[in-house]
């Protein structure tokens, strides 16, 4: 039997509006980014072949977040 390399994407889900915390939780701070920020960092360097981040209210918010990573 031929073993084939299983490719396993991640799915991050981040696109509530955050109303209960009064902020948007996705871009509290976490250490030296953002608790988004460390999500995907975490997600990146898992071996993951993809990670898709599903943003939804206010995603201009998070353009920052992507210019300090190496994607």
């Amino acid at each position: 039997m031929i073993s084939v390399p299983k490719k396993i994407a991640g799915i991050i889900l981040a696109a509530g509006t955050a109303s209960r915390m009064g902020q948007t939780k996705q871009l509290m701070p976490y250490g030296d980014t953002t608790i988004l920020g460390r999500v995907v960092s975490q997600a990146l360097a898992s071996g993951l072949e993809r990670v898709i981040v599903v943003l939804g209210h206010d995603a201009k918010k998070y353009a920052g977040i992507w210019t300090k990573m190496v994607i």
